[in-house]
């Protein structure tokens, strides 16, 4: 299976024994058969490309001809990290209706078939066979044909290998401090820098960059990085790799940015994916306006804008994806994308790359300094702060009473439901001093919903005390009663 961009299969057919009209002709009628579309014709050969499938983007076959043997090449020629063996069949499918034709094939047909194609024979003959042989190893730098290649640091290609190093060796870092390894709670995640928004507004600004290196579990990792691979093969060539780093950085930033804007809950923010999406924006901009090679185009547009569409669609079908910060790192990306094309006029070349960077960092600061600040109020966010503060008393209340068994004497029992008690008065009062916060009314509304809840479990601690002070159970079908009302609020 061929890694890189493009994956290519390459095969030679030996034909020192045939007419050399006979295997040109049949080598043509093999392409049509196949419904290839035949491109230049020369006397060196032509190349074509294949129909566009659900299995294949697009792949481009090169029919090298002379008098001892043809050299069939298929390499994808769009945006691909694996071509799971769809070049090689081309070429073996080719050869098999190539010889199935010399078979049928009469010579002096084939020769009078020969003189009228010549016609259309380009002047340039073999330069342009070995032009397209050539292209793609000057446009595009292959990775060699291994699967952990792609993860090597390279000449032109270190960032994006160092990117997934890094993601990765984060999360080792995260999982074996205790974080967890699966499924990641939000505790751990904002103690490592993830883009709470209660945080990230109370000044903790820095989790807009650091959000962008964690990940909720290891199938989150890998699929990320997955992406990342897919996307960085193909376009830190194109971009180089200090202005891929740079938009990279900064299209997740964005994405942290939209996050935070979008969702008004205490969802904990984490991800590569907001920049990764980042840098489909960025590639979808380059493709609109024609930054790369017109005849690759197309194929790639397709590729890029079915997968970056196939993440939006799927982050809305699947609970917990962040999609806001897929969208935001897309039209972030998207956004500098085009500021890199609109900077690269003539009367401002030789500063490009100053103007670009200080337009690009304007964009963001724009989005940090205008967007953000009016995603909440001052208000909402000391109210989500308390949220917090509740729910770690709930913890040290459920705590004070945790380790209470059959044989823990009457005293400790009593102290440790008062202890409970303690804690579910402070939580309360934390709830009341909000009384005064100008808070939306949906956040009002959960207000209510939280003092109720917090009443109840208070509720429960005292008549659990009694029932131990009293040693009766005529407390208990209220205790469950009051358990069972608060389980059912949604909070």
């Amino acid at each position: 299976m061929a890694i890189g961009f493009p994956p290519k299969y390459k095969q030679q057919i030996t034909t020192a024994d045939l007419n050399y009209a006979v295997a040109y002709i049949s080598a043509v009628e093999a392409a049509n058969k196949l419904g290839w579309k035949i491109g230049s014709y020369t006397e060196n050969g032509f190349y074509a490309n294949t129909r566009l499938s659900v299995r294949s983007w697009g792949e481009r076959v090169i029919i090298t001809i002379n008098y001892n043997e043809i050299i069939v090449t298929s390499a994808c020629d769009n945006f691909q990290i694996t071509d799971s063996g769809k070049n090689k069949s081309n070429v073996t499918k080719f050869t098999e209706l190539f010889n199935s034709a010399v078979s049928d094939m009469n010579e002096s047909e084939a020769e009078h078939k020969f003189i009228n194609l010549k016609n259309q024979f380009r002047n340039d003959g073999i330069e342009i066979i070995n032009r397209e042989n050539t292209a793609r190893e000057k446009k595009i730098r292959l990775i060699p044909e291994s699967p952990w290649s792609a993860i090597i640091p390279k000449r032109d290609y270190y960032v994006t290998p160092l990117l997934v190093s890094l993601n990765c060796f984060i999360f080792l870092i995260m999982a074996l401090s205790g974080a967890g390894f699966i499924d990641l709670s939000s505790e751990a995640l904002i103690n490592w820098g993830g883009n709470f928004p209660p945080n990230t507004l109370s000044g903790d600004w820095w989790r807009l960059f650091t959000a962008c290196f964690l990940h909720s579990g290891f199938i989150h990792l890998i699929m990320n990085m997955f992406i990342l691979l897919y996307i960085g093969i193909m376009l830190e060539s194109f971009l180089g790799s200090v202005r891929f780093l740079f938009a990279y950085i900064l299209s997740g930033v964005v994405a942290s940015i939209i996050s935070v804007v979008w969702n008004s809950d205490l969802a904990v923010a984490i991800g590569a994916s907001g920049a990764i999406f980042g840098m489909y924006g960025f590639f979808i901009a380059m493709l609109l306006f024609k930054y790369i090679n017109t005849k690759d185009r197309k194929g790639l547009l397709i590729s890029v804008l079915i997968f970056a569409g196939y993440g939006l669609i799927g982050g809305v079908v699947e609970k917990g994806v962040d999609n806001a910060a897929h969208f935001g790192g897309l039209m972030g990306g998207f956004v500098l994308g085009c500021i890199n094309y609109i900077t690269k006029s003539k009367r401002i070349k030789m500063h490009h790359q100053a103007i670009t960077t200080a337009l690009s960092v304007t964009f963001v600061i724009f989005c940090a300094t205008v967007i953000l600040p009016g995603s909440m109020s001052k208000a909402d966010v000391v109210f989500y702060e308390t949220i917090d503060k509740l729910a770690k008393i709930e913890e040290e209340a459920a705590n004070s009473v945790a380790l209470i068994n059959d044989y823990t004497p009457e005293w400790e029992i009593i102290k440790a439901f008062d202890q409970g008690i303690k804690h579910w008065d402070r939580g309360l009062e934390i709830l009341n001093s909000t009384d005064t916060l100008d808070i939306s009314d949906e956040l009002k509304e959960r207000q209510q919903k939280l003092k109720r809840y917090s009443k109840l479990l208070r509720k429960s601690y005292e008549l659990s005390k009694l029932s131990v002070i009293e040693d009766t159970d005529e407390y208990d079908e209220e205790i469950e009663d009051c358990i069972a009302e608060a389980e059912q609020i949604e909070l």
